[in-house]
């Protein structure tokens, strides 16, 4: 797994500068603030015979890190930037990694068809929008009992409580708040929401009136 990583680092660091995959360019801090962040889902989920979906996965975190770590799990990653998703599309030729989409696409449009509406068992996401807004973003791709990761920084209290009547509405429930500590330190958290029954129809709204009237 290691030297995978490490040629997905090479390929970042050199695809970054045309691309603005990371704000991140010091090679140590991409480790620990993009690898082993993305990895800690490894120790806390179990991924095997997965249908996961990496939701606005940008340079790929956290899906390709976990996949490289779990080959039995089936990944797509999406992402509505169409050169953010040739960059996915040469890491997975890269790194050799079967049983991986690469989809250029709008969640809160795809969320409305058949076969991607209640199909996944995970959608992760990690500092894609509040957990508000992510919410109607997400649940509609969950089966039921499905689980959405959102990966966020260690003080989000608020946008729990924030996000309280989104959950509900989307048919969800907050299942736990998981917290885990870095190599450098810093403590981040995944909130986890399981959905607990289907989604009603009209949800996802077009992302203007998600983002202008959040629930």
């Amino acid at each position: 797994m290691r030297d995978k990583l490490e040629k997905y680092l090479e390929l970042l660091l050199t695809q970054n500068e045309e691309l603005n995959l990371t704000s991140v360019e010091d090679p140590n801090s991409i480790w620990v603030r993009h690898f082993e962040d993305s990895a800690q889902l490894l120790t806390l989920f179990n991924f095997t015979g997965a249908r996961v979906l990496d939701l606005g996965s940008g340079a790929g975190f956290p899906g390709i890190p976990i996949r490289l770590g779990e080959p039995k799990m089936r990944l797509t990653l999406l992402d509505a930037t169409d050169k953010k998703v040739e960059f996915l599309r040469l890491i997975c030729d890269e790194l050799d990694l079967s049983h991986v989409d690469c989809v250029h696409g709008r969640a809160e449009e795809l969320a409305l068809k058949n076969g991607w509406r209640d199909g996944f068992d995970f959608v992760t996401a990690r500092g894609v929008a509040r957990l508000n807004i992510l919410c109607e973003l997400a649940l509609p791709f969950l089966r039921i009992g499905g689980r959405l990761l959102a990966m966020k920084e260690n003080d989000c209290d608020d946008e729990i409580t924030e996000a309280k009547s989104a959950v509900a509405v989307l048919k969800g429930e907050l299942e736990e708040l998981k917290r885990y500590t870095l190599s450098n330190g810093r403590t981040h958290s995944v909130v986890i929401i399981r959905k607990t029954d289907m989604t009603p129809g009209g949800y996802p709204r077009r992302y203007a009136r998600i983002k202008s009237k959040p629930l």
